[in-house]
């Protein structure tokens, strides 16, 4: 390559040197660095990798009752024949990616290669904190720049809020929230007023031994919950959160945690065992080769992605409340 028309010899020949390192030591840390550290995150990170792929992340979900069955007696005709009772759910997946560059000159202040690996690593840091929060926030609220998850907001409701939910109508009677009575409730900016009204939507998403495990609320409406609550029953914690690091109280069966990113005045009630947060395959927290800026750029660059998206598999059994205005 002439001399002058292509990218400096130099900032290629660290590029490699660092690429070397990140691959190493940064990449194999994303994951937990990631998911460990919001009390929401965690609780997909201790369910293990969910992992798919193909061009969207689809699902069968039952739509409807089963009709052919029942009861006989003696040489009664029993009723068969096909049933139309599943339909394909499907969302699309959704990209997300942390940009890392560091110009030349900031690589020129780090002069021995620890401190431009350091440097490397602070640039990390947080792209990886700042990730951590986007998909922590997506699990709510769509974006300001769009392409967001298909969030809990959206996947649970009756209706009210969103029409479907991937790709199924939310009044179907099947998919909707709730057993014996609606799992969305509005408060329309009224205080809740004792924990019995948390125990009435408990209720409603449960069926047998098919119980919330996961109450996510903002600081005030934990706060309240932990002041309903006589001494000794503070002392009732969900042990291995708190082991983890967060706060944490247990209502019922389900595990009562702060995410500062969920929606305003709202409480969600969750069963995990039908929610996944659901990692594409091929780009499950990956971070790209790091490269050599353009020949206009002096820099190194490179990025942390991960495509992937929600799936709220039996919306039935969660529930939520909205406007609770001392929440």
């Amino acid at each position: 390559m002439a001399v002058g028309t292509g990218v400096d010899s130099t900032m290629a020949e660290l590029s490699s040197t660092l690429n070397a390192f990140v691959q190493k030591f940064i990449d194999p840390t994303i994951y937990d660095q990631i998911l460990k550290h919001n009390p929401v995150l965690y609780r997909f990170h201790r369910k293990g990798k969910v992992i798919d792929g193909g061009a969207a992340l689809t699902w069968p979900a039952l739509k409807a009752t089963k009709t052919k069955g029942g009861w006989y007696t003696g040489a009664q005709q029993l009723a068969h024949g096909v049933e139309d009772t599943i339909e394909p759910a499907e969302v699309n997946w959704k990209h997300v990616a942390e940009d890392v560059t560091i110009p030349r000159t900031d690589l020129l202040k780090a002069r021995t290669p620890y401190a431009k690996v350091d440097l490397l690593k602070t640039k990390f840091d947080e792209a990886i904190m700042n990730l951590r929060s986007r998909i922590s926030a997506a699990l709510y609220a769509a974006p300001s720049e769009g392409n967001g998850l298909d969030n809990l907001f959206q996947a649970i409701d009756d209706g009210t809020d969103t029409a479907n939910y991937a790709g199924i109508a939310h009044s179907n009677s099947w998919w909707k929230p709730g057993i014996a009575g609606d799992g969305r409730i509005n408060k329309a900016n009224a205080n809740m007023t004792a924990l019995t009204e948390i125990e009435t939507l408990y209720g409603r998403c449960s069926d047998g031994d098919e119980q919330p495990t996961l109450i996510i609320t903002t600081q005030s409406g934990y706060d309240f919950m932990w002041g309903q609550l006589q001494a000794l029953q503070r002392f009732t914690r969900d042990e291995e959160m708190v082991k983890a690091g967060f706060d944490a109280i247990k209502f019922n069966r389900a595990v009562v945690v702060i995410d500062r990113n969920t929606v305003a005045k709202s409480l969600l009630m969750l069963n995990e065992r039908w929610l996944d947060l659901v990692a594409h395959e091929e780009e499950n927290f990956a971070v790209d080769p790091v490269l050599p800026g353009t020949p206009s750029e002096r820099s190194i660059n490179t990025k942390v992605v991960w495509s992937g998206n929600l799936r709220v598999k039996i919306i039935r059994f969660h529930g939520k409340y909205l406007n609770v205005d001392n929440f």
